[in-house]
């Protein structure tokens, strides 16, 4: 893999590690009691699911590789509203096309390659499903065209999702996602947490997220270290890599975006 997708790589692994490691606050401010039983159940849901990912990607990976462009595409799009603004479908299915429609479809050959490595077999059949799905997708952001058009509504939202297409159409996939994650998505999940926190509750969540990111990167970049041959980076440790990303993103997405009690909070 070309030097620049690894520094991509490596953003999204320095920004999305604290990214996630916020969860633990998210979910307390979910109503999760701040016990240690509950502290114990929380993080052994977490581990459990991140483990069930790992083992079901390694059985059945273009499964694991289809639900999981799935749930990330709806998860971005949840995260592109606040948490008590009615949601625009149409807005939200443009937006949710963005990373596993747009970004495949626009560079079939390197998507192809990675969904390869991630164990998908049968990669060029999941490129011709999202073929198909760009045809919808664009439907869609048409519709979502011609109401910014005649109302002039979500303004902001529909400029950032063209400027993302532009970056997506001319920069490698990995390079155009590390964009969108690093610079708008998680920066955005942060802010929207830690700016309704109390000054305590700030602290015990900056303290928590430095302990579990150093603890994560610990691991890690172990594992790189145990897996790589003669320290060279090889395309197992890409899928490792990969794999690890995911089962981590799993559970967050799970916590952040399907578990309904309100992030509001009166302090």
């Amino acid at each position: 893999m070309e030097v620049y997708n690894w520094v991509a790589l490596l953003c999204i692994i320095l920004l999305g590690i604290p990214h996630g490691a916020l969860d633990n606050t998210i979910a307390r401010m979910k109503g999760w009691p701040n016990t240690a039983n509950y502290f114990f159940v929380f993080h052994f849901s977490y581990i459990v699911i991140s483990l069930f990912v790992i083992v079901f990607w390694l059985y059945q990976p273009l499964i694991s590789l289809i639900i999981f462009l799935l749930i990330s595409g709806l998860h971005f799009a949840h995260s592109e509203y606040d948490d008590d603004e009615k949601i625009n479908r149409i807005s939200f299915f443009s937006h949710a096309g963005l990373v596993p429609v747009m970004i495949p479809w626009s560079h079939t050959e390197e998507a192809t390659d990675i969904f390869f490595l991630l164990g998908a077999d049968t990669a060029t059949f999941l490129i011709s499903i999202i073929t198909y799905l760009f045809y919808a997708w664009f439907l869609v952001f048409f519709l979502y065209t011609v109401n910014f058009i005649r109302r002039k509504s979500y303004v902001k939202r529909y400029v950032q999702l063209i400027i993302l297409l532009i970056l997506i159409y001319v920069l490698p996939p990995l390079v155009s996602f590390s964009i969108y994650f690093c610079l708008i998505h998680g920066p955005r999940h942060m802010n929207k947490v830690l700016r309704i926190l109390s000054k305590k509750e700030k602290h015990q969540a900056i303290k928590e997220t430095l302990v579990y990111s150093m603890v994560t990167f610990m691991l890690i970049f172990s594992t790189v270290y145990y897996v790589s041959d003669n320290k060279m980076i090889s395309d197992d440790l890409l899928k490792i890599t990969f794999i690890g990303l995911a089962a981590l993103t799993v559970p967050h997405m799970i916590l952040v975006d399907y578990m309904k009690t309100s992030l509001k909070k009166n302090h």
